[in-house]
């Protein structure tokens, strides 16, 4: 290859392994390891709508990393992981929190 500016491996961590080194692949994969594990606990912890979307979507992404480069510039679905992977982390407070109703009894004496 003459250029390598248009030869990528088809795979996001040899990619960032050859771009980054050892210790690039190690922070990006320890990364996404964090993220997924985070993902999981708001999963179970406070399901919402949007935490499974969330979390799918980064899943998705995950996926996608074994057969193609995710991380490109200019790229949607560079944005969409990092996005989704920062909401992972975020705990919004009350998310799925119901508060329990509370009934009065009359005592009206009837």
């Amino acid at each position: 290859v003459s250029d390598g500016r248009l030869f990528h491996f088809h795979n996001t961590y040899l990619q960032v392994a050859v771009d980054t080194g050892y210790v690039g692949m190690a922070a990006f994969v320890a990364f996404v390891v964090a993220a997924i594990v985070a993902g999981f606990g708001q999963a179970i912890w406070t399901p919402t709508t949007a935490t499974s979307f969330f979390f799918l979507n980064f899943l998705l992404a995950v996926v996608l990393s074994f057969t193609d480069v995710i991380l490109a510039p200019m790229q949607p679905r560079t944005l969409l992981m990092f996005a989704s992977a920062i909401y992972l982390f975020w705990r919004p407070p009350n998310a799925a929190v119901r508060r329990p109703r509370i009934y009065r009894k009359s005592w009206s004496g009837a």
